[in-house]
């Protein structure tokens, strides 16, 4: 794919047709500044901001497939997974730490799931000794 001319007409794009669309790459940059930004993170707020700028991290270093194949199999995972960003966001911690936290986990997930688990759960609990007392 990446490097591929295909039917785009601009190289390293694998988008099918958009060739036709925008014949010339100065057109495709044109419509980009018109359509900028990812528009769920940017009227997102709070800790669905949060998450999402997680997600976003594991798309841009392309992780997200690996966490997806992960969280729609294992339910204990995303139990820990969700505790870890909402204990994570509780604490001001910031988004790419958390993110970072759980591609760590994932490193050892295939060869020892009870350990990411594991991990993931005392990391939420670090996360939680963190907060300022009343929260």
């Amino acid at each position: 794919m990446g490097g591929n001319l295909g039917n785009t007409g601009c190289p390293g794009l694998p988008v099918e047709g958009i060739g036709a669309n925008y014949p010339a790459f100065i057109e495709l940059e044109e419509f980009i500044a018109k359509h900028p930004g990812e528009a769920d993170l940017d009227e997102a707020t709070g800790e669905i901001r949060y998450v999402r700028e997680i997600e976003l991290f594991f798309m841009r270093h392309g992780y997200r497939d690996d966490l997806w194949h992960i969280q729609a199999n294992d339910y204990d995972f995303v139990l820990a997974f969700g505790e870890l960003f909402k204990a994570g966001y509780a604490a001001g911690e910031d988004s790419t730490v958390v993110a970072g936290f759980v591609l760590y986990a994932m490193q050892f997930y295939e060869q020892d799931r009870e350990r990411t688990i594991r991990w993931l759960t005392s990391t939420t609990e670090d996360f939680n000794r963190a907060q300022p007392q009343g929260n």
